[in-house]
């Protein structure tokens, strides 16, 4: 199911594009299968035990062994012009899903992929002025907008989409991941960085 307002939020570089594109992929299953393969012979993402290293919703990567082992998406992504600068996991592993957030800089276009369990949980982005919101530093040491204590009932929800296909994705709106009443967790979406942004998605 996809929903789209055809509204856009307000965001850094002062130009409007969309919050999202659908992609067509019919190598879907075997994109998701050899990402699972690797998930679960290199983390422990799908247990979180208290050896895990990871404990946030983005999760870097040793992303030149992940690569060396999902040809099916490097593939995918070289049939539409573009070669992979970095990948990362993205894991939820409770109802609350992930907050109103935006992605640091400088990448605003990524693609992501579902890969487990993403039925029934959707990505929604919300129209704010980010000149008013304050910025703090992330765990990486980067800059971002922090949005954890606004309120979204008080805010104009712009898009939203099922993540249960590949998604080019403009994380440079303010958005979060909502995680619906039938989902089942953990939920594990594959987040893929370019050297040149498939920008072009977003401006259609």
């Amino acid at each position: 199911m996809v929903i789209i307002n055809f509204a856009y939020g307000i965001i850094p570089l002062n130009s409007v594009m969309k919050a999202f594109h659908v992609l067509d992929c019919d190598c879907q299953d075997q994109i998701a299968t050899e990402a699972l393969d690797w998930v679960q012979s290199n983390t422990d993402l799908l247990t979180l035990n208290d050896s895990w290293q990871y404990n946030n919703f983005w999760n870097k990567i040793d992303y030149k062994d992940f690569l060396s082992k999902n040809s099916t998406l490097m593939a995918y992504c070289s049939d539409l012009k573009l070669k992979i600068r970095e990948v990362a996991i993205l894991s939820a592993h409770d109802q609350s899903g992930v907050i109103l957030h935006v992605d640091e800089g400088p990448v605003s276009a990524k693609i992501n992929f579902p890969i487990l369990n993403t039925a029934d949980t959707y990505t929604e982005w919300y129209s704010v002025d980010l000149s008013n919101v304050p910025q703090s530093v992330s765990q990486f040491g980067q800059p971002y907008h922090n949005l954890h204590d606004w309120d979204i009932s008080n805010l104009e929800k712009i898009a939203e989409v099922e993540m249960t296909r590949p998604v080019v994705f403009n994380s440079s709106i303010p958005h979060r991941v909502r995680i619906g009443p039938t989902a089942k967790l953990p939920r594990i979406v594959i987040s893929c960085m370019f050297f040149t942004e498939p920008l072009d998605y977003l401006n259609e």
